[in-house]
């Protein structure tokens, strides 16, 4: 068994070889036994140390190159980017994610996964359902007769900002959508683009509305 002695000897005969108290690394390189039953010995390789030297042999730091951020110039340890957004706007430039293209309906510069920007693929959804017939809506339960064409009218009337106002009044507050020429006027085999067709709708205070489905005003 090795003894504290052999030990102390040992790692002396090291230090006066290198001319500096030694590393695990180097005292691995030079010295006799195996460092990590030193280690075991005194619990750490750093209370060997100081048993025997009385101070601990530590690595000099290796002197940090700084360099300056490519993209704001600032000082930084990295060698190329001093943070996450900046290396974003470079990486993003080079390879962006979404490539910039142009809708295929009004030829609007884009950035998306689809053909249409955002304005003409509402456009497009509005005037596909819009070519459904009322015949294809109409509900036996009063409630809910043309229920989903009046959701289509106001879609419609949110596409086209009409203003929500009541033309006669001028009231504000409180307002229905309210078609010009009633659902129920036009033949069953009227598309929707005709019955909600912006012409034909009109934002009216309820009791204009009122008035406009019972025949006593005329727009």
């Amino acid at each position: 068994m090795i003894t504290t002695e052999q030990i102390i000897q040992d790692l002396t005969n090291v230090r006066n070889k290198i001319n500096k108290i030694p590393t695990k690394k180097e005292y691995k390189q030079f010295g006799i036994y195996n460092p990590e039953t030193i280690s075991k010995k005194f619990l750490s390789w750093n209370n060997a140390i100081l048993y025997c030297f009385n101070k601990v042999a530590r690595m000099s730091p290796s002197i940090k190159i700084m360099h300056n951020c490519i993209v704001c110039n600032k000082e930084t340890k990295n060698p190329k980017f001093c943070s996450n957004s900046c290396a974003a706007k470079i990486n993003n430039s080079i390879f962006p994610k979404h490539p910039r293209k142009k809708c295929i309906a009004c030829q609007k510069e884009i950035r998306s996964t689809t053909s249409y920007c955002k304005q003409c693929h509402t456009f497009n959804i509005i005037t596909k359902f819009g070519e459904r017939r009322i015949k294809d809506f109409t509900s036996t339960y009063a409630r809910h007769k043309y229920q989903a064409i009046r959701n289509h009218a106001h879609k419609v009337a949110n596409f086209y900002n009409i203003k929500k106002e009541c033309p006669i009044c001028d009231y504000k507050n409180h307002l229905q959508l309210c078609h010009i020429k009633d659902i129920g006027k036009f033949d069953k085999n009227t598309i929707l683009n005709v019955v909600n067709d912006p012409k034909n709708l009109i934002y009216l205070c309820p009791n204009h509305h009122w008035d406009l489905d019972h025949g006593l005003l005329t727009l």
